[in-house]
């Protein structure tokens, strides 16, 4: 049902909101999903208010859910209107959602979810503090938040699931915005390593996690640490080959190749060869890939507030731009010197059109 026929479609109920306020509450409700999945935020806010206007109209307290959906939309209305003090009464509705949630106690991936959704306002609200004192509480308040949901996923569904993937890098985020990338570190691996190992793995993730960790090892001098990508990597590159991504997104995927050849220069100068061999893969794939590819970014699940973290918009590759800059890349790595062996190896399996994978080299 089109949103814009609301009015056609109250008149078809046949009741008043005094007569039968639940199936009202049901029906604000949808309406304000509906209006947030329109990005209409303004609309869904105005129908997330009546959900707790009509169960006031007949003495019932708002439901946590309630205070839930109203902090989210002034969080997402207050990044669309550029008001980032507005994610201060977001996070306080969340918050108090989450003291009314806690009396539900074996609904833990829901307080995960609400734990995550406050712990982004105040991260964010922290961005835009003028007040150095104020921004280190709110990332503080963050942590905390963040530290609850991860350890809570952690222990409801263990390591390898998207939604602790997502914590994993929510928590690193805070982290690193208190000047802690060895706390961050082992998160932003773990969170490649879900990202990687996903049923649907989504190329735009890979290589935001893979510009994470490399930024973050290359900031604090520990470039010899990027070798505990390896495993990760290989099997994300397996992953988007066995699903044909490499096939029907080919320019995104020689960005990636061109993206993990990066890292294993940043690593050791001794793994000229194998990112020398990735670029030629990637020219490989240029050849077959349109001008123009572009990528929708993952889509969160609905009750994360969405914001837009490094590379997690809409990926758009020029295939002939990045074909200047592998053959520029290429051009100088196979010009450089080569006379000690690579950290990492290519094993194509005796399969010349199979991209390779790598293995450690003792």
């Amino acid at each position: 049902m089109k949103q814009s026929r609301y009015e056609e479609y109250e008149t078809l109920i046949k009741f008043s909101p005094e007569e039968a306020w639940e199936l009202y509450d049901t029906v604000y409700r949808n309406f304000g999903w509906i209006y947030t999945s329109l990005h209409d935020y303004d609309q869904a806010l105005e129908y997330f208010e009546k959900c707790v206007s009509v169960k006031r109209d007949h003495g019932v307290s708002p439901h946590w859910f309630d205070q839930w959906d109203l902090g989210k939309t002034h969080a997402r209305l207050s990044l669309q209107r550029s008001r980032p003090e507005g994610l201060s009464l977001a996070a306080r509705l969340i918050r108090e959602a989450l003291d009314m949630h806690r009396r539900e106690p074996d609904d833990l991936i829901m307080r995960c979810k609400m734990l995550n959704s406050a712990g982004e306002c105040l991260m964010v609200r922290g961005d835009f503090c003028a007040d150095s004192g104020e921004a280190r509480r709110c990332y503080d308040e963050s942590i905390e938040l963040h530290e609850e949901s991860y350890q809570l996923y952690m222990q409801v569904l263990g390591p390898s699931k998207p939604l602790t993937g997502w914590a994993m890098e929510d928590l690193a985020g805070a982290y690193q915005r208190r000047q802690l990338p060895e706390k961050a570190k082992p998160l932003l691996l773990g969170a490649l390593r879900v990202e990687c190992s996903k049923d649907i793995i989504k190329l735009p993730s890979m290589a935001r996690l893979l510009d994470s960790l490399l930024e973050l090892h290359e900031a604090t001098g520990d470039r010899g640490g990027l070798a505990a990508c390896q495993e990760a990597i290989n099997g994300g590159l397996a992953n988007l080959q066995r699903r044909g991504v490499d096939q029907s997104e080919g320019a995104s995927y020689a960005a990636l190749l061109q993206k993990i050849a990066k890292m294993l220069l940043a690593h050791d100068v001794q793994n000229r060869p194998l990112a020398a061999e990735l670029l030629r893969e990637g020219l490989q794939y240029l050849s077959k890939a349109t001008p123009v590819q572009r990528l929708a970014p993952a889509r969160d699940e609905q009750e994360r507030i969405y914001v837009p973290k490094a590379g997690q918009q809409d990926l758009e590759v020029d295939a002939r731009a990045l074909r200047r800059s592998l053959e520029d890349d290429q051009l100088q790595e196979l010009t450089s010197a080569q006379s000690a062996p690579p950290f990492f190896e290519v094993v194509d399996d005796d399969n010349d059109d199979a991209p390779g994978t790598f293995t450690c080299v003792d």
